[in-house]
């Protein structure tokens, strides 16, 4: 079976309003321009990242256009829900959508939205970083290798880190980077061995190439390979013994290092991040 994105619907238990969003490609270079200046001092209430899609057969996107590549913006309004609607407005505004979904959902499921696209027993490979800037430059190597994903399991998500995150001290908890301003996530999952090698380059293309144009805005950069294992956490700087691929959690002093070759599903990356507008 093809894997799928599934949108839950859900009765009971509304805390959020979320609106998922999808473009021509287009429209992509307008969305991350437009995101850097909005999510800066957007409402706290706010949570959105953009990103690049290979469309699932969802029921809210026309059928032709299945399988074709999208930017996307997936929103959610965690203030009072009367309001949910007029939040989505700024997203609605930006250029035509293709496609979109508006309506209540509990954050969990939200969480569990893109589960779907990364069944259990896949084949994954990611890459990211913490920046301090969505630079011009940046928002060009995504323009350059965003579009290419090449499948509906594969995909970049930029997850901005504000508001309450930037309030806490480096210093304070497990998650150390406070300093940055947006982490992108490069992810490729498929099923088939003979896609490896495909599949890598393209994170590895993706990945160099955002690398080239952070000219040292770069805090950190994150190399995970298999599935299963804890979210990434520490600074390189003051747990020395953590090698590439590596990761822990950082609590004032060193962990023992986990095995080499970790990664986390889709899943985690929301939920390790619960106030970092993730």
């Amino acid at each position: 079976m093809s894997p799928r994105l599934v949108v839950p619907t859900v009765a009971t238990c509304v805390d959020l309003v979320v609106g998922i969003f999808f473009y021509e490609i287009g429209e992509a270079a307008g969305l991350l321009c437009f995101f850097r200046e909005f999510i800066k001092d957007a409402p706290e209430n706010y949570g959105a990242f953009p990103a690049f899609q290979v469309a699932p057969p969802l029921p809210f996107i026309p059928e032709d256009r299945h399988g074709d590549t999208f930017c996307a913006a997936i929103v959610h309004w965690a203030g009072p829900l009367d309001e949910g609607e007029q939040a989505m407005a700024p997203f609605r505004d930006l250029a035509p959508r293709v496609g979109e979904m508006v309506g209540p959902m509990p954050y969990p499921a939200l969480n569990a939205a893109f589960d779907g696209l990364f069944p259990k027993g896949m084949r994954s490979y990611w890459k990211g970083s913490y920046v301090t800037e969505l630079t011009d430059a940046a928002i060009e190597a995504h323009l350059s290798h965003g579009p290419n994903v090449p499948g509906v399991s594969a995909t970049m998500h930029l997850y901005p880190i504000n508001g309450a995150a930037s309030r806490v001290g480096s210093d304070e908890t497990a998650f150390a980077y406070r300093g940055a301003t947006f982490a992108p996530v490069i992810v490729a999952a498929w099923e088939d061995h003979a896609d490896d090698q495909a599949r890598i380059q393209w994170v590895r293309q993706y990945y160099e190439g955002h690398r080239a144009a952070l000219r040292g805005r770069r805090l950190h950069q994150l190399h995970v390979r298999r599935r299963s294992g804890p979210c990434p956490g520490q600074r390189r700087r003051e747990l020395p013994t953590a090698g590439r691929g590596q990761a822990g959690l950082r609590s004032g002093k060193p962990l023992s290092p986990q095995p080499k070759h970790q990664t986390i599903s889709a899943g985690c990356l929301g939920a390790a991040h619960p106030a970092l507008r993730c």
